[in-house]
Formats: C-alpha cells, sequence, structure tokens
C-alpha cells in the first residue's frame, strides 16, 4: 500500500468534509465559547486553568472568551470556598439550556449521517474512529 497517497487522498476527504454544514454544527462544538461550555457540561466546576489545558490555549485568551462568556449570562465564576485563591467556573441556567440545545443539534445531524450509512458501516467507522484515537493517543 502507498501510504503517502492514501494520506493524500485522506487529507483532501478531510477537506472536504469539514465543509460540510454537519461538520460546521460539530466544529461549534469543539472550539471557542461552545466548547468551554460542553467541558463544563460535561465536568462542573472547572478551574480555568483546567479549561487553558483542555483547549490548549493561553490563560490570556481563556480570561477574554470567560469574560465575553459571563457578560452573555452562560457562565459564571465565583471564588473557591475551599480555597479562596482559585477560581471556579460553573454553567449557569441559561448556559446550560444553550449547550443541550447545540449538542443536541450536533447529535441529530450526526445520527441522521449515521443511519444514511447503515448499521454495519455506522459501526465500522465508529470502530474505525475508536482505533485512529488509540493509536494518536498512543504517540508521545
Amino acid at each position: 500500500m502507498d501510504y503517502r497517497a492514501s494520506a493524500e487522498e485522506l487529507l483532501g476527504l478531510l477537506f472536504r468534509l469539514r465543509h460540510q454544514p454537519v461538520n460546521e454544527r460539530i466544529s461549534r462544538l469543539i472550539q471557542g465559547e461552545l466548547f468551554v461550555l460542553s467541558c463544563l457540561y460535561r465536568c462542573e466546576p472547572l478551574l480555568p486553568k483546567e479549561l487553558c489545558r483542555t483547549m490548549a490555549v493561553s490563560s490570556a485568551r481563556m480570561a477574554a472568551l470567560l469574560h465575553h462568556m459571563e457578560e452573555k449570562g452562560l457562565i459564571c465564576r465565583r471564588h473557591d470556598t475551599a480555597d479562596g485563591r482559585q477560581v471556579l467556573v460553573r454553567l449557569t441556567a441559561a448556559g446550560r439550556a444553550y449547550v443541550e440545545s447545540a449538542r443536541g443539534q450536533a447529535v441529530e445531524a450526526v445520527a441522521e449521517v449515521l443511519a444514511a450509512l447503515g448499521p454495519e458501516d455506522a459501526e465500522r467507522l465508529l470502530a474505525l474512529q475508536r482505533r485512529v484515537l488509540a493509536v494518536l493517543s498512543a504517540r508521545p
């Protein structure tokens, strides 16, 4: 197998897939404000430094994101009662509703694609994605 030629084809496919409407919805979940909201939705409260590490962004970028999200009423920041030096970030009710709606729309869109693939191909796709993740996670 010519892995370089296959890599070229895969990169081309990934580029084209990225510009499909369903992937644009998914991309919103893994970047910016919606990514922060998704992280908090899964596990809250979080420290800003934990969000920085997860998103691989600077503390300045995170501070700006959190500031805008707080102004919009999506999150709240409060000092940790156990350690007053730490600030904990939590979702507000509006933030929780917003992320639930966005996640629900993304899940529906992906479910439609998986249904169009059929059960065998959908499971094969998931299995390959799990393997790719395992390979990438094992790399230094």
